[in-house]
């Protein structure tokens, strides 16, 4: 019964790391497909791109807070790409969308995210 009980936990564990993996490489390439080497002014549908990307992004940060993804595998594969994000986007996107609709909280978890991710211990 004791080994039935840690398969289990353990499938539920590598179940979770394999849907982490999947999600942030979806989000990567939506990435490189739709902004990565765009320029800002001189593309069409940029900002249209980048809201739909940061709404998925969003998204993945609440499953990431909430314990759906996990954080272990955020931290060693995905780190560096979702602080670029914030850190890269924060004043052409994130704060101008906090300027525009100052009753949302747009992009607070990937904020909390973030900042989860640069502490040493947690």
């Amino acid at each position: 019964m004791l080994a039935t009980a840690a398969t289990y936990i353990t499938d539920k564990f590598l179940e979770r790391k394999q849907r982490t993996l999947e999600k942030l490489n979806e989000l990567r390439n939506s990435y490189h497909d739709s902004i990565a080497g765009k320029e800002r002014k001189h593309e069409k549908d940029y900002y249209r791109n980048c809201v739909k990307l940061f709404g998925n992004v969003e998204q993945f940060c609440i499953g990431v807070l909430s314990g759906y993804y996990s954080i272990g595998v955020v931290r060693k594969d995905g780190s560096r790409f979702i602080t670029m994000l914030f850190t890269d986007f924060k004043e052409y996107l994130i704060d101008q969308r906090r300027r525009m609709y100052p009753n949302e909280n747009y992009y607070q978890n990937l904020e909390k995210l973030v900042n989860r991710l640069n502490k040493k211990t947690v």
